[in-house]
């Protein structure tokens, strides 16, 4: 559940309820409500229905040199399972 990415969407002048968005990479990405005074998250959609319940691939970030010197970075997919 605490993999991937999170990020915080918006909250309100009493911060008490955040709206963020959690893309654990490997599934579908979703958006959560965080209630901060129980401590609770209750999901509030899938970003990508289509994805539900399905295993994504792995990206791998490499950093390689270009003739000019330039850095360029690829991403090299894992496939499910590996």
């Amino acid at each position: 559940m605490l993999s991937g990415r999170w990020h915080n969407e918006s909250a309100p002048f009493d911060n008490r309820m955040w709206m963020i968005s959690h893309d654990p990479v490997v599934t579908a990405p979703r958006a959560v409500a965080y209630d901060r005074d129980s401590k609770s998250i209750k999901e509030l959609f899938i970003v990508r229905p289509a994805l539900a319940g399905r295993r994504l691939p792995r990206a791998c970030p490499i950093e390689i040199k270009s003739r000019d010197g330039l850095t360029l970075v690829l991403y090299l997919t894992i496939p499910v399972g590996e």
